[in-house]
């Protein structure tokens, strides 16, 4: 047996423990992101699949030489018509063929926590991909969908479409979510905090039985009055190791030839 002296020091921080126990199937960042001022475009049509294929396809043929950002989300139905709302670099106003959409209002640059994943542009895996955010990851998470209950334009999920040059289709698009943080999400405040334990440590099966029983056979044996008063105990498992302790005062003086 090794007894030790041990200072414990923890900063301020805030731990949140997931909930969510199942498997990690596509890495998602939260992120603050920057939206840039850009013009929403609607594009029509009469069929709803593949609706956001024709729109983004439509866009980067008529405008092969843009670079800009390309973002798109789904608009409401106007009449007999579905439609895709499609949202370009401002920067490109007078420089953009809009034929076969409608140019329907300017938005302005703005910032949001968003959870961002990607997927393949094909549409099958897209709608694989928003399932796995939305249904799976979400719930588990310590967020909520912002835009859940509130219309505001800067809320709603949006698509990122990546292209390279002269490409008339995306090869990639990042999924963006806009969360904030539950209020009922467990956590855990750590506030700073210092103090001294004696402690013992073991391993095996009992070894948290073992090291315990040891700590108050010391305590009992040098330090009867140690434990007169409520104190505080300690500890700390790790695999087949087990850390016991007990709070000492910092005048108690250790031999250190009795704690072998």
């Amino acid at each position: 047996m090794v007894l030790l002296r041990q200072n414990i020091k923890k900063g301020n921080m805030q731990y949140f423990f997931p909930q969510y126990d199942g498997a990690a199937v596509l890495p998602v960042s939260v992120i603050q992101h920057t939206i840039p001022k850009t013009v929403e475009l609607i594009y029509l049509s009469t069929r709803l699949s593949d609706i956001e294929t024709h729109a983004v396809e439509l866009f980067l043929q008529k405008n092969p030489a843009y670079t800009g950002c390309l973002f798109g989300r789904n608009g409401k139905q106007q009449g007999t018509h579905f439609s895709y709302r499609l949202f370009v670099d401002h920067e490109y106003i007078d420089r953009i063929n809009t034929d076969g959409f409608i140019v329907s209002s300017v938005h302005e640059s703005f910032s949001v926590t968003a959870a961002v994943t990607s997927t393949v542009n094909h549409e099958e895996h897209i709608s694989d991909t928003w399932d796995y955010l939305y249904n799976k990851w979400l719930p588990g998470s310590m967020y909520r969908y912002a835009g859940a209950h509130n219309e505001d334009f800067e809320l709603q999920y949006y698509e990122e479409y990546l292209y390279k040059n002269r490409s008339t289709v995306p090869y990639r698009l990042k999924l963006y979510l806009p969360v904030i943080r539950r209020d009922d999400y467990s956590k855990l405040l750590l506030t700073q905090y210092h103090a001294n334990f004696l402690v013992c440590r073991e391993h095996g099966r009992n070894a948290e039985k073992t090291a315990s029983e040891k700590i108050i056979r010391y305590i009992s044996e040098y330090f009867p009055y140690a434990m007169t008063s409520p104190t505080e105990l300690l500890r700390i498992r790790n695999g087949e190791f087990c850390t016991c302790g007990v709070r000492i005062s910092e005048q108690l003086s250790i031999n250190s030839e009795s704690c072998n």
